[in-house]
């Protein structure tokens, strides 16, 4: 707040709103987050290659720095308004900035500009390449996660399993046959299996363990080996 009074005389201090431009970096900076976290999910169905993407970090400056862009815009040509159609300064405040993110998105990124009937810069059009850049990269980390995280359990059910490996033909057996295999097709994938572990060779128990993996990962991670012999 600002008082002023005028020199000499005797009236009450007049309060004025201090209406200078102040921009809640946090705000801007978790809106932002949030509204990039929905949007990507939605199309890569994955919060943890998000997170492990560096481009998407770099996606996220980017998109901070066009909502401070428009926040600035926004104060200026609207501040005061915005304050005084509320009527309370921490609401207006988010109002604020929850509008300054959604001009970032929507009016910033339409922006052309263009010299004659040529376009020079298509800020808009940049944006969403680099975004689909993003999430390509997200989708292939995704992938990359997956594909660790089937060989981790690999290898863990290898170890597990080494002393029975036949506890793992019941649940295999399970699995083709909810694949639509029948009996006897389901007999020859498993001795199929046995074949390529004596060709290789491998144990017989990581060969099960890694078609278990590759049909379904969640529920071979809930499979329990046998007690090992005393």
């Amino acid at each position: 707040m600002i008082w002023l009074t005028a020199a000499g005389s005797t009236q009450a201090p007049t309060e004025v709103q201090d209406y200078s431009l102040t921009i809640p970096l946090g705000g801007i900076a978790a809106c932002t987050l949030v509204y990039l976290l929905i949007d990507i999910y939605l199309s890569t169905g994955t919060f943890r290659a998000i997170f492990g993407t560096a481009a998407f970090w770099l996606l996220y400056l980017a998109f901070c720095a066009l909502g401070l862009i428009s926040y600035g815009a926004l104060q200026v040509a609207a501040g005061q308004k915005i304050v005084e159609f509320v009527g309370h300064p921490q609401i207006a405040a988010i109002l604020h900035t929850i509008l300054a993110v959604g001009g970032a998105l929507t009016v910033i990124q339409s922006l052309t500009v263009k010299l004659g009937d040529m376009k020079v810069v298509d800020l808009g059009e940049f944006v969403d390449r680099f975004r689909s850049k993003v999430k390509a990269q997200i989708v292939q980390r995704a992938t990359q996660c997956q594909s660790t995280d089937n060989l981790r359990l690999i290898d863990r059910m290898a170890r597990d399993f080494d002393h029975a490996p036949e506890a793992l033909v019941g649940p295999l057996s399970t699995k083709l046959s909810q694949a639509g295999m029948n009996a006897a097709a389901a007999a020859t994938e498993i001795n199929g299996i046995r074949s390529h572990c004596q060709t290789v060779p491998i144990p017989l128990a990581r060969g099960f363990a890694e078609r278990l993996a590759l049909m379904d990962a969640d529920y071979a991670k809930g499979l329990t080996p046998p007690p090992r012999p005393s």
